[in-house]
């Protein structure tokens, strides 16, 4: 599906794979979405959902302060058409370890 779209045109040219220094996230960048953030547990920290968001919050603040591609008419551009116009997908998931 992402050969037919073009997705994979110009691989691996502009796209990488980003993990933090201290392992709070991961970033991922031009794949199927410009920019995939993956918040990890902090290590030594009993992880809550509330630090992860405001971890999450302040990291997309600083890519805000870059800018996003956008067209006036179709909204945030983003690789899939699914997610033009808001350039939005929000996916969650909690893991817990005993």
């Amino acid at each position: 599906m992402h050969d037919a779209a073009g997705i994979n045109d110009d691989y691996p040219v502009g796209r990488g794979v980003f993990i933090e220094d201290t392992k709070e996230f991961v970033v991922l960048v031009n794949f199927e979405d410009h920019i995939q953030i993956i918040m990890l547990p902090q290590s030594g920290v009993k992880s809550n959902v509330k630090n992860a968001l405001a971890r999450l919050v302040k990291l997309t603040h600083t890519f805000e302060r870059m800018g996003f591609a956008t067209d006036a008419y179709m909204g945030y551009l983003t690789v899939s058409p699914a997610h033009l116009g808001t350039g939005m997908h929000f996916t969650g998931s909690i893991s817990t370890s005993n």
